[in-house]
């Protein structure tokens, strides 16, 4: 969820993609898989761009 909003639901296979934990946490991820476990390793921030208005 980001803001109240579902962003993706299903398998956490398909939901758990570095697309999507970008968007939700603003962090850059690595996602490997092993045997049937996922790992999830941030990497760093999402640059960001902040406008002043």
């Amino acid at each position: 969820m980001k803001r109240g909003n579902v962003v993706s639901a299903g398998e956490p296979y398909y939901v758990l993609t570095a697309d999507n934990i970008a968007s939700v946490y603003g962090v850059k991820a690595v996602i490997r898989k092993q045997s049937q476990a996922q790992y999830i390793m941030p990497v760093g921030p999402i640059k960001t761009t902040i406008r002043k208005g």
